[in-house]
């Protein structure tokens, strides 16, 4: 038995709809290696650690992260820090140096307090629907998207 879970949400930003298809793989080690192929094709990742857990966040940084690079070609990527309403034990300044260093944004999040958890992916939505120009959609397209709340997402 794995701990896979898979959900659905579709979202419409100024007349597109876009499908979101969430896959989430628990980052568990001794599921390494089915997981990373369900990276395959992927568009984007959202990458999540435990803010009361430093062992979460060196274990992304250190084995998820350089295996979602190998396993995917060109997928944007957010850093989530989760449980921000507990004592936040994972340091800051290595999040932010980490995040300077790869160029991926980070969003700090509260499931239980319902806290900045649509912004990482309507990000990955952004970063994917940048313009030929490379500037970023703008971001008043996104205000008027419909809500989406991922505890709302249906499974298939």
């Amino acid at each position: 038995m794995t701990t896979i879970d898979f959900k659905m949400k579709n979202v419409t930003i100024k007349d597109q709809l876009i499908k979101l298809y969430i896959w989430d793989t628990a980052g568990q080690e001794r599921y390494r290696a089915i997981v990373s192929t369900y990276f395959k094709g992927c568009h984007g990742m959202v990458l999540v650690f435990d803010e009361t857990s430093p062992a979460t966040f060196d274990n992304l940084i250190n084995q998820w992260y350089p295996l979602c690079l190998s396993k995917t070609e060109g997928a944007k990527m957010v850093l989530v820090g989760n449980k921000i309403d507990l004592q936040r034990n994972v340091n800051q300044e290595q999040i932010k140096k980490w995040c300077e260093k790869t160029g991926i944004k980070y969003f700090a999040t509260s499931v239980k307090e319902n806290k900045n958890v649509e912004e990482p992916f309507m990000e990955l939505i952004a970063l994917n629907l940048k313009k030929e120009d490379g500037k970023p959609v703008n971001n008043e397209q996104f205000e008027k998207a419909k809500s989406f709340d991922i505890n709302k997402a249906k499974p298939k």
